[in-house]
């Protein structure tokens, strides 16, 4: 099969090749000098010169003596410029965010009727077969109520179209695709809902409720899920994103991700959370995918859906719906048994878990079975009782955080929750605090691929709009702990072996090149900041454009 997959991939149109990066090869012994380098550590104004040999570091200090040790090295001078490790996104959705780019894009859209608009000009350059988009919210709209099928019916009577919301957990098909699926809204679904109004259904469902929907629409054939990875490359070495956690792919994702990190192809490093297929078990009792670029040693499961589609778990009552407490994707004893087999494999456990009902669970159960150092996670532990924290301090589960969903949540947060259980929610300061450590990242594509929006958010809380200020200030981070949180932190939460996340000799060159110093930043100027170059294994990667996605003429 890999064979198949390498012949695929050396045989593409070359086409590609125009949004994909530009490798400037450096020399065997490399001098970046007379820049500010930050040291992870927390140490600032650790010397002025890094020496790269081959993809490691050699030498960390001032520049006299490196030219006095290294006095054959090719020399860059890097005036006006502060490096960081690689930032490091604990939690993504690498390939799915590709995939993305290649479908109908409905972030930021203010109406259904904008939502509507764009997917019909999106018909008019694709016009065979499913329309699948994703991104939108009703959040952002006037009336912020969920999206009502019958004028996508109107406009595609018979073409199947699938909406994805924006956090993945809540779909918008039209009756096109109830059809073309088999899927019957009138079945019961444990763990999803199928929402309904005056006795008709809506065409949105909740969670498991798409199950059907989604399995039915066409896989995406072999070039279009490499052009997704590429792009998803691309996009992330744009933002300095060096290296980043996967939340949840089957093999065969990850088997194609091997193969193009072999071929020099994807030059992203990158730790693959597992979905719990049976593929993924017998592969990592057979050795499993370990290189310098992946590794794929957890398992990733899903406690509850998310808090803007209410299918958040939790103790009580939502606020604005009496009478609902969320959803449960997968009964107790089930996740208790899945925590067992990975303890006995050796598998570590990531778990998706927002409502605090959801952590709880996550929380208890996997106190019972992570070995030690075992480093299991609780993905999100978005909303924590206070009376739960504790375990995290008990046991070494990492709390792994997106600090832009507080920005993003904070206008209705407080709706759902009511103020009773927002001590809880995004509590950054806390879980930091409690368990020593704290792994961040931006959950894309539910939000931006970029690591600035998240130091605006843990360090000032505000949003990348400007639209939300200092939201639970008590909570922020520090600079230190944020941009450790994005490195040296978010690695050790990761099944990455090599040496990486620190500017320090025998570690891999993972570097990035800003212009201007995070941490002496005002809060309005952190934006500004321009990634000027990225670096992995000791080779830049140019990375000067903005978002890019797939044109139309490469999608047929």
């Amino acid at each position: 099969m890999k064979e198949m997959i390498l012949s695929a991939v050396q045989s593409r149109c070359l086409t590609v090749f125009r949004f994909m990066l530009c490798f400037l090869m450096i020399s065997a012994h490399s001098l970046w000098a007379q820049a500010t380098l930050y040291k992870v550590s927390g140490v600032y104004g650790g010397g002025n010169s890094v020496v790269v040999q081959a993809d490691t570091i050699a030498f960390v200090g001032n520049y006299g003596e490196a030219r006095k040790l290294f006095p054959q090295a090719r020399t860059e001078h890097r005036k006006n410029t502060w490096i960081y490790p690689g930032f490091m996104d604990a939690h993504a959705h690498f390939y799915y965010y590709g995939l993305g780019l290649t479908e109908c894009d409905l972030r930021g859209t203010a109406s259904f009727r904008e939502v509507c608009d764009r997917v019909a000009f999106y018909a008019r350059l694709h016009p065979d077969g499913w329309i699948i988009g994703r991104g939108w919210d009703q959040n952002d709209w006037s009336d912020k109520e969920f999206p009502d099928r019958q004028l996508l019916d109107s406009i595609f009577p018979d073409r199947p179209v699938v909406l994805k919301r924006v956090d993945g957990h809540a779909i918008l098909i039209n009756d096109a695709a109830r059809r073309a699926s088999g899927f019957n809204p009138e079945q019961a679904v444990a763990g999803g809902e199928v929402l309904k109004k005056d006795g008709r259904y809506t065409g949105v469902l909740i969670d498991q409720a798409s199950a059907a929907v989604s399995e039915a629409i066409p896989a995406p054939s072999r070039q279009r899920q490499i052009l997704a990875l590429e792009l998803a490359a691309a996009n992330c070495l744009a933002q300095g994103v060096t290296a980043l956690s996967d939340a949840g792919l089957p093999y065969d994702i990850i088997h194609l991700i091997d193969s193009l990190q072999q071929l020099g192809r994807l030059p992203i490093r990158i730790d693959a959370m597992m979905a719990p297929e049976e593929a993924n078990f017998r592969h990592f009792r057979q050795g499993g995918f370990q290189s310098q670029w992946l590794a794929a040693g957890s398992m990733k499961y899903y406690l509850d859906g998310a808090l803007g589609s209410r299918g958040a778990c939790l103790k009580e009552d939502y606020c604005d719906r009496n009478g609902f407490k969320g959803l449960l994707l997968i009964r107790p004893d089930s996740f208790e048994t899945a925590c067992r087999r990975a303890a006995s494999l050796g598998i570590r456990i990531c778990v998706h878990a927002i409502g605090d009902s959801a952590n709880k669970l996550a929380l208890h159960t996997m106190a019972k079975h992570m070995p030690a150092g075992g480093r299991w996670r609780v993905e999100h532990a978005q909303v924590v009782d206070p009376h739960d924290l504790e375990l995290f301090r008990n046991t070494g589960i990492i709390p792994s955080v997106q600090p832009t969903h507080a920005t993003s949540d904070a206008p209705w947060a407080g709706e759902r929750l009511c103020a009773h259980r927002m001590q809880g929610a995004y509590a950054y300061k806390t879980l930091l605090n409690t368990a020593g450590t704290i792994a961040l990242g931006t959950d894309f594509p539910v939000e931006q691929v970029n690591p600035l929006a998240t130091y605006l958010a843990a360090v000032y809380r505000n949003s990348a709009d400007g639209s939300v200020k200092h939201f639970r200030s008590e909570e922020a981070l520090g600079p230190e702990e944020c941009l450790k949180g994005m490195t040296e932190w978010a690695w050790n939460a990761s099944d990455l072996k090599v040496r990486g996340a620190k500017i320090a000799r025998g570690y891999q060159a993972d570097l990035i090149f800003l212009d201007k110093n995070l941490v002496r930043l005002k809060e309005q100027e952190v934006l500004q900041t321009k990634v000027l170059d990225a670096m992995t294994a000791g080779v830049i990667r140019t990375v000067h454009f903005e978002e890019i996605t797939a044109p139309a003429e490469m999608l047929r």
